[in-house]
């Protein structure tokens, strides 16, 4: 068992854990993640020990790990259903279904508008410099139902060389991740209603849809196939 496993053994203790959780939350969202420390979490949270973030998560990777974890649960369980509803012919089974399957199960809180939470701007920020600490998450338990809308998309975009098609999983994500994140921030403004959510979520699947299956510029997608102005530059990542 592990220290932190072993803090969140006890009822006060797994009280404590997702007080710490939401709390960093909600400051990774307000401030970004490298302008929040895991002591100003403690005291955020109102922790008399200072130390108390480190004690249950030992690192800011970990608790970044831990938030996902926590969050992806219901949002996999709604994606799931969604999956399973398309599988069964109870919904189309086409890019643009599989792109709802994607999509709204992440922008159901913000439907919510009295409490959207804090995930997707949280989120937003992860997918920055943090991205490797969402490996570990995006694997696990709770992105079942991804990786099986990802796998229907695939069977919809065999037509696109592997590699344009993942590259484009990624830009989709990020679409989406962050035109919700601004989404939520309207949405704590007030500035918000039902329509403008059902437009935002629509808008999201036609765009969505639209990226992943136009056409590839160059169809066997590899750098050595490409005009030397499309290489990426030394020194870079292409996206």
């Amino acid at each position: 068992m592990t220290r932190s496993v072993a803090a969140a053994a006890t009822p006060a203790g797994h009280a404590t854990r997702l007080l710490l959780l939401s709390t960093a939350e909600r400051l990774f969202a307000e401030h970004g993640i490298d302008g929040v420390s895991l002591r100003s979490v403690s005291a955020a949270a109102r922790q008399r020990n200072t130390s108390a973030t480190h004690y249950y998560f030992e690192s800011k990777a970990a608790l970044i790990a831990a938030i996902v974890e926590l969050r992806m649960g219901p949002i996999d369980e709604h994606r799931r259903r969604r999956v399973d509803a398309i599988r069964v012919g109870r919904a189309p089974d086409d890019v643009r279904g599989w792109v709802e399957a994607l999509v709204w199960p992440m922008a159901e809180p913000l439907a919510d508008s009295t409490e959207p939470g804090w995930y997707l701007p949280f989120l937003a920020e992860a997918m920055g410099r943090h991205r490797p600490s969402l490996q570990g998450p995006f694997e696990g338990p709770h992105a079942v139902g991804l990786h099986g809308t990802f796998a229907g998309l695939r069977r919809h975009l065999a037509h696109l060389p592997a590699s344009v098609t993942e590259r484009r999983f990624l830009l989709a994500v990020d679409l989406v991740v962050r035109a919700l994140a601004d989404g939520h921030r309207k949405s704590r403004d007030g500035v918000w209603t039902e329509d403008d959510f059902r437009l935002l979520v629509t808008d999201l699947v036609d765009a969505a849809a639209g990226l992943l299956t136009a056409p590839a510029s160059f169809p066997s997608a590899e750098p050595a196939a490409r005009p030397e102005v499309c290489r990426p530059r030394p020194g870079t990542a292409p996206v």
